[in-house]
C-alpha cells in the first residue's frame, strides 16, 4: 500500500495520517503520524500545532491514510 499524497493536497477528513518527508539527499525521515483537523496539521494527538514536519520543500512531503493491515 503506497498511495502517498502530496502535502499540498489536503486530506478528505480530519484524523490521523502517516507523514513522510524526503531529505535533500533522497533519504526519507522515519514515517511520523500527524493529525489533520480540517485546516492545519498538528502533532499526533491533535493537541499541539506543529505543522506537517519541517519547513523544507513541500514537494518532498507527503501523507497517506494509516494502513489498517498493520504495516506496509
Amino acid at each position: 500500500m503506497s498511495n502517498w499524497q502530496p502535502v499540498t493536497t489536503n486530506p478528505p477528513a480530519a484524523g490521523q495520517y502517516q507523514a513522510r518527508i524526503q531529505m535533500s539527499e533522497g533519504r526519507f525521515l522515519p514515517i511520523m503520524v500527524r493529525y489533520w483537523d480540517g485546516t492545519k496539521w498538528y502533532s499526533r494527538t491533535g493537541r499541539r500545532y506543529t505543522g506537517f514536519g519541517n519547513c523544507g520543500d513541500l514537494s518532498q512531503q507527503s501523507w497517506r491514510p494509516i494502513p489498517t493491515d498493520g504495516g506496509a
